[in-house]
């Protein structure tokens, strides 16, 4: 049986907006379970309503997938993954070295950031949002 399931987003539209999606998903058919895909862009802390049968809170955590530095515009670095969350003090980057300030975050979507420095190699990254902390990365 087909199921609609109703997510929050922050950033998925223009801006750094909130909006929400339907993710159209199949449910068992003892109506006991579903899997979902969780939408890019979903928000970190949120409840996912599923119409007719209630809602889960759901949490989403960050995973950084790669840290890439910007061949043309040293030191800048990408760092890209999911579960980013765009807005002030929503995403926070945290070095060996301690939290990077909000002024060396020169963008941030929720799967790529963008800061103005080159971690040194071997130093380990953690980003943390509402829905947790990511795994320790470590610069190659």
């Amino acid at each position: 049986m087909n199921q609609g399931v109703q997510f929050q987003q922050k950033g998925a539209l223009a801006g750094c907006t909130s909006s929400q999606v339907v993710v159209t998903t199949n449910v068992n058919a003892g109506m006991t379970s579903l899997a979902v895909a969780v939408p890019q862009c979903a928000a970190p802390d949120q409840m996912v309503r599923v119409p007719g049968h209630g809602s889960v809170r759901l949490l989403i955590v960050p995973e950084i997938l790669a840290i890439v530095p910007d061949a043309t515009n040293y030191p800048n670095t990408f760092i890209h993954g999911s579960g980013f969350v765009c807005g002030a003090g929503e995403t926070d980057i945290i070095l060996s070295t301690g939290p990077l300030a909000s002024n060396q975050v020169l963008s941030l979507t929720c799967s790529q950031i963008y800061i103005s420095i080159r971690p040194q190699s071997g130093e380990q990254i953690q980003i943390k949002t509402a829905g947790g902390r990511s795994q320790l990365f470590t610069m190659p």
